[in-house]
């Protein structure tokens, strides 16, 4: 039998090493590149989403002030409420309101037909609140007012010894006797009293608010705080004790003795001789006024 024979040759190919050699791995540049655009790319529609968003809350804006306003175009009305048994009052209505110290108990609410429905007064625990209901208030569904005039209220009182007033309304008071009252404002509204006899004092206010006292205490404490300001250069009082900080200022009328702090921007002027002692950090002044 014949036999047949294989040869295998192989070749080993030995590379030149004088020669370079070959780029196996690619460049990261162009990945790079692509992630930048992708990168861009992302923060371009998260801008575009922003605006959107923004641009849905204008529109809501915009038809909620076209369609949601409680005008007070109704007709002129005058109501009264049935209030008593209380020494104090929370006003966080926009509007004017008058207090009459007369043994008497009684509000009456001058204003449109449409917005008395929406003004709600409740005594708890000796406090009289008088304020909107819930189609003001937020968040249960704050509504813009627009009445056509300010809204009036009558306040007839026997004994106050606590008034709080918030927001932008005013009140005013031709005369006032108390043992012992509290005033509080926080916002921009005003409280004006012409004639006040009272034994302790005590006046807070924050924000841009304004307070005004005429008469005589015998003793008051001031605690102040933003913007307001305290005029009480007609207010005759033995003892006084001031605190502010802010941008504020307090005029006085102290006859015997006054404590004042100051801190900030803010000023404290007084009439009378008193005794003072004083504290103060800031640009602010404390300053006397001379004899009244």
């Amino acid at each position: 039998m014949r036999q047949m024979a294989f040869v295998w040759r192989t070749s080993i190919i030995i590379p030149d090493r004088s020669q370079p050699l070959p780029q196996i791995a690619p460049s990261i540049a162009p990945i790079s590149a692509s992630i930048q655009e992708a990168s861009m790319g992302a923060r371009l529609l998260l801008i575009i989403a922003v605006l959107l968003v923004l641009g849905l809350l204008l529109v809501s804006v915009v038809l909620y002030v076209t369609f949601g306003l409680i005008r007070g175009s109704g007709e002129a009305r005058s109501a009264t409420r049935d209030v008593s048994d209380f020494t104090a009052v929370n006003f966080t209505n926009y509007g004017e309101m008058t207090i009459i110290q007369d043994g008497t108990e009684g509000l009456a609410i001058d204003t449109t037909e449409d917005l008395l429905a929406h003004i709600e007064t409740t005594v708890r625990d000796g406090t009289l609140t008088i304020r909107f209901d819930n189609r003001f208030r937020f968040p249960y569904g704050f509504r813009f007012l627009r009445p056509p005039q300010s809204i009036r209220y009558t306040l007839h009182v026997k004994k106050l010894e606590a008034l709080d007033l918030s927001g932008a309304g005013t009140v005013y008071a031709e005369q006032l006797t108390a043992d012992r009252l509290a005033l509080v404002e926080s916002g921009a509204g005003t409280i004006t009293v012409d004639q006040l006899t009272a034994g302790d004092l005590a006046v807070t206010i924050s924000g841009a608010g304004v307070v005004t006292l005429a008469g005589q205490a015998t003793h008051q404490s001031v605690q102040m705080s933003g913007l307001g300001n305290y005029a009480a250069g007609d207010l005759k009082s033995q003892t006084a004790q001031v605190n502010l900080s802010g941008a504020g200022s307090a005029t006085l009328w102290v006859e015997e003795t006054l404590a004042a702090t100051l801190s900030g921007a803010g000023s404290i002027n007084y009439y009378g001789s008193p005794q003072t002692t004083s504290s103060k950090s800031g640009v602010g002044d404390i300053h006397s006024l001379g004899a009244k």
